[in-house]
């Protein structure tokens, strides 16, 4: 079969990689009005979780002067939607983050852990996500985050085994980057068929959005059963954050994703706690 300069470029174009390169180019190039405070750490950067024996690329690692962004991009007709459901009695800007953290202090000390934080931009949380065609025994989007969560553990691991690494604290935030459309669904529980499972198209609201939390338990998370006082509890302590953003409002995130900060009911940083 002949391959003429337009096949082959829709071969290319078919795959993500030309997405991860615009995305670097932006975080290089982009002034500190576009983009804040990120810059670029690696590309294609590989990982090793031997405890979870698993290994990958992570596309893309970023950092801030308050995060480590680990960057997965995945490119999709522009066209295609992707539906977060959306309970209209949830909040609708939310700031809550449950992250990874690790940390190395000057004397050597280190410690790694998941705790829960504050950061801007809001936005919606999603715990599903609908993307039409793909099975429900098989979603996409959980798939790509559990993946990417792996590769944090490997990285916080990693960060805490270099030798002449200066010593601080990490906090690392998972961001999928997607040309996708991103739409929240917003309904009221009680609006649902229970026959069917549906909703009337009266009793569903649609939004565009530019970025969502998408948060739920993609991987197991070690915490310490010990402490466990409700069985709700499990489920609440290890579900996980990762955030869904939209290509085209990708240096308007960047440039709003600062301030990180504790919840209100906690008085010092999770490091100082537990190292």
């Amino acid at each position: 079969m002949a391959y003429n300069n337009r096949k082959l470029l829709d071969i290319v174009n078919g795959q993500g990689y030309l997405l991860q390169e615009a995305v670097e180019h932006l975080v290089r190039r982009g002034d500190r009005q576009q983009v804040g405070a990120w810059s670029m750490v690696s590309r294609e950067h590989y990982w090793e979780h031997a405890n979870r024996q698993q290994s990958g690329y992570v596309d893309l690692i970023i950092d801030s002067d308050e995060f480590v962004g680990v960057v997965e991009c995945k490119r999709y007709a522009q066209e295609t939607p992707w539906i977060f459901l959306c309970p209209k009695s949830a909040p609708p800007e939310m700031g809550y983050s449950s992250l990874h953290w690790a940390y190395r202090s000057q004397h050597d000390d280190i410690g790694t852990g998941f705790d829960k934080f504050l950061h801007r931009p809001g936005s919606y949380v999603a715990n599903f996500c609908v993307v039409d065609g793909q099975a429900k025994e098989k979603p996409m989007l959980e798939r790509v985050a559990g993946n990417l969560f792996y590769s944090v553990e490997a990285l916080a691991a990693q960060y805490m085994s270099l030798p002449n690494l200066q010593g601080g604290a990490s906090v690392f935030l998972p961001i999928i980057i997607t040309t996708a459309q991103l739409y929240v669904c917003k309904y009221d529980n009680k609006e649902i068929d229970p026959v069917s499972g549906t909703l009337q198209l009266d009793h569903a609201q649609f939004e565009t959005v530019p970025f969502i939390r998408f948060h739920k338990v993609f991987t197991n998370t070690d915490i310490d059963l010990d402490s466990i006082e409700r069985f709700s509890e499990i489920e609440e302590r290890q579900s996980q954050t990762v955030i869904v953003v939209q290509a085209g409002s990708l240096a308007r995130f960047l440039s709003e994703c600062k301030d990180l900060r504790l919840p209100r009911h906690v008085h010092r940083w999770p490091w100082h706690k537990q190292v």
